[in-house]
């Protein structure tokens, strides 16, 4: 059976337009659908609806002119007619009608699993971690000087707040305080806290300490290295004063400030540790935070909110952690492909940032595919893409890439982020997405890149939508923003705690510091390297099982559902990874069973949409097609079956703004040459690539019944496509009619 090939992408509204229709036998009835000043490339007209009224002829006068009949130039390349060559195919839509599409559903959908094998067990696995803590004690104390700092009564958890998973905090001390609680130079070998209320465990407790020439920690710049690590070890802390022994002392210059760091690690929520503090002073805490893993096919969708329109300002933030090198990893996108009027953020094939709108381009210089946490930004002041900005790690990019061009960016389809128009979906890690309806200064992007986002933020009634990702539960993704644009996830939410030592962002700023003992002395220590291992609960895997239903009456089957739910962990050997993160050992896991993920074949119907035109824009530098623009001029007297009545008509393809068009249908009454009693197409209107065509997974060979009160047919075969597979290489094409021979054949 021949192959036609009919592409198709996605819809925008549109408007309303008719014509008074005539009557008598060589009238031409108007019917007009977009004129030059349409706003709209998806509207509805209306056809005659007398049954008493034929036709014997329609032609559609298809027309086209520039922009205001103004003609672009090398210099403004938009002016009139646009740069490119765009697809800008004209379509009627017939509910009437109905057309199917061949497709096949994956028997098992396995968040998290993209694969077509998945042993699996019931029974949770782990993954293994080691780490080597230090286990000091105190033989004797030789000779020992302390001093404090604070004597306030409050309470304050913020210290060590195990009343989440993991946190880190960071207290600023000034040489001045410390030196007036009499330290001195050299050795700080110990320091105590005051533990008022809930006793209770700190598992993996870090301290660190580094000289500093800060006077505040404001959270614009953290402090994210240059410690030293002095203790190390899962800590049991009481009621009453808790010394922390060091392993290995810090030697503070007597001269700068210092800044105190704890962390730990307790997988699960206790009861807060309330320390003794002082107001004042200044910190820092980041705490219960999670990773949201993409694993290359889950992706997360708002529920109705659809990216800013038309031509509003924006900002775009997120951090991202990855590794992949494959390229075109698609971070947050909105607007529909078929009208161009899109916004889309990516990673290019070298792992740089890059903006897509409507069609441009703008690509950043820094390489990020390196497996390190980098926050990016994208910022416009909605005029105009040349004003596309991009930050990386607060730091404004030199643009390689740039299309001067308005942004309008309108939306057939929700907010996403990590699948966009290329479904090139993003590998690795996502969080604390933003968007504001206002393009953010570089210094509001730096101060604000690492801070929990709160309402002093100076542009905070501007945020449109807040995803922090860091949950750690569920499907659902709340919105923070107070906008209610919620999101799920789509394929399975992968969620992953961060630990304590590896907090960086969503930091909130104390006012409060607890009152703390620094102890210098001399003495003799016992230390123990401990070798403890943490164990990791893997990702569960929600199986969903999926059966095709029959369409009552028919043999095609056409709705899909789920018919069983299991929760499952992949059977795979658990790792053990060293302190440094190498693998060094594997722990066989048994397999309880195996979920085969085969291919379901079912049919999509949907109403028929008829392709009428085919076109291709006109690369417009230049072109000038005057006031009253170009007109062509097509028989469609084979569609009458569907012109009748109000029809839906769109242009789509991704050109149909680059030029004005004018489409009228001339319907002239009388009597046509033959009834035609209908019109039916064999494929639905899609866009597949030769290799699926050529092997029949897409327009694959159909048996078309024939109306049995016709006495003569049509049909009507088109061969469009682009590139070596549908340009340039001959192509055999047949149809067969009533079996044996092809009755027609052609290259």
């Amino acid at each position: 059976m021949q192959k036609n090939i009919i592409l198709i992408t996605g819809l925008i509204f549109g408007l309303f337009s008719q014509s008074a229709f005539g009557q008598a036998p060589g009238d031409t009835v108007t019917v007009q659908s977009f004129s030059f000043k349409s706003g709209t490339r998806d509207s509805t007209v209306q056809f005659p609806i007398n049954s008493n009224l034929s036709f014997e002829k329609v032609i559609m006068q298809y027309s086209m002119r520039c922009k205001n009949a103004q003609v672009s130039t090398t210099a403004n390349r938009n002016l009139g007619c646009g740069e490119w060559d765009y697809s800008c195919n004209t379509y009627l839509h017939d509910s009437a009608h109905v057309d199917s599409l061949e497709k096949t559903f994956p028997s098992h959908l396995i968040s998290g699993f993209t694969g077509s094998s998945f042993d699996y067990t019931t029974q949770s696995t782990y993954d293994f971690h080691q780490s080597f803590q230090k286990n000091v004690t105190v033989n004797n104390i030789i000779a020992e000087t302390a001093s404090t700092i604070g004597a306030g009564t409050l309470n304050i958890s913020s210290v060590l707040p195990t009343d989440t998973h993991s946190a880190k905090s960071q207290f600023l001390f000034t040489q001045t305080e410390l030196s007036a609680a009499g330290l001195i130079a050299g050795d700080i070998d110990a320091l105590s806290l005051f533990l008022n209320s809930n006793p209770g465990p700190a598992r993996f407790l870090r301290l660190k300490i580094k000289h500093s020439t800060k006077t505040v920690l404001d959270g614009v710049s953290p402090d994210l290295s240059g410690f030293t690590e002095v203790y190390f070890n899962n800590t049991q802390l009481t009621n009453g004063a808790n010394r922390i022994q060091f392993y290995t002392p810090f030697n503070w210059d007597g001269l700068s400030n210092i800044i105190v760091e704890t962390s730990f690690t307790n997988r699960v929520n206790g009861a807060p540790l309330n320390f003794a503090a002082t107001a004042g002073g200044s910190g820092l805490v980041s705490k219960g935070d999670y990773n949201f893993d993409f694993n290359g096919s889950n992706y997360i969708e708002a529920q109705n909110y659809k990216g800013i329109q038309g031509n509003g300002a924006r900002t775009v933030e997120a951090w991202i952690n990855t590794t992949n090198t494959a390229g075109g990893d698609e971070i947050v996108s909105w607007g529909t492909n078929a009208t161009g009027q899109k916004w889309l953020v990516r990673l290019n094939g070298v792992g740089r940032v890059r903006v897509e709108v409507n069609g441009g381009n703008s690509i950043g210089t820094t390489t990020l595919n390196d497996g390190l946490w980098h926050h990016i930004a994208v910022t416009s002041d909605g005029v105009n893409a040349s004003n596309i900005k991009i930050y990386v790690d607060g730091q404004l990019e030199v643009i390689t890439a740039s299309l001067s061009q308005a942004i309008n960016t309108t939306s057939a389809t929700n907010f996403r982020i990590t699948k966009g128009h290329h479904n090139k979906f993003y590998v690795g890690k996502i969080s604390d997405v933003r968007v504001w309806n206002v393009q953010l200064t570089s210094q509001e992007i730096q101060n604000w890149m690492h801070r929990k986002l709160n309402a002093s933020h100076p542009k905070y009634a501007n945020l449109e939508v807040h995803y922090p990702l860091a949950d750690g539960n569920g499907i659902q993704i709340n919105d923070k923003s107070g906008n209610g644009n919620n999101a799920n996830v789509i394929n399975g939410a992968n969620w992953s705690q961060v630990v304590g030592d590896d907090h960086f962002k969503y930091l909130e700023l104390l006012v409060e510091r607890p009152n703390l003992t620094f102890y210098q002395g001399n003495y003799s220590l016992n230390i123990v390297t401990d070798t403890i291992i943490d164990s990791v609960i893997r990702q569960v895997h929600i199986v969903d099982q999926y059966s095709v239903f029959s369409k009552s009456g028919t043999v095609e089957s056409d709705s899909l559902g789920v018919i069983n739910t299991n929760t499952y962990w992949e059977a795979s050997p658990q790792n053990i990874y060293n302190p440094s993160g190498v693998l060094i050992g594997t722990v066989p896991v048994p397999s309880m069973g195996t979920v085969n993920v085969t291919d379901l074949p079912y049919f999509d119907r949907a109403p028929s949409k008829f392709e009428i035109m085919s076109f291709v824009t006109p690369y417009g530098i230049n072109v000038d097609f005057g006031q009253e623009g170009e007109t062509w001029l097509f028989d469609l007297t084979d569609f009458l079956p569907i012109l009748k009545g109000n029809k839906r008509i769109s242009i789509e393809r991704g050109g149909q703004w680059q030029e004005e068009l004018d489409i009228k249908f001339l319907m002239i009454v009388g009597t046509p040459p033959q009834d035609i009693l209908d019109i039916q197409q064999i494929w639905k209107v899609d866009k597949k690539s030769f290799a699926n065509i050529d092997s029949d997974q897409s327009f694959e060979p159909r048996q078309v019944p024939i109306n049995a009160l016709g006495t003569s047919f049509k049909i009507r075969s088109a061969i469009t496509g682009h590139g070596q597979d549908g340009e340039f290489i001959p192509r055999n094409h047949w149809v067969n009619i009533g079996g044996g021979t092809a009755e027609f054949n052609w290259q």
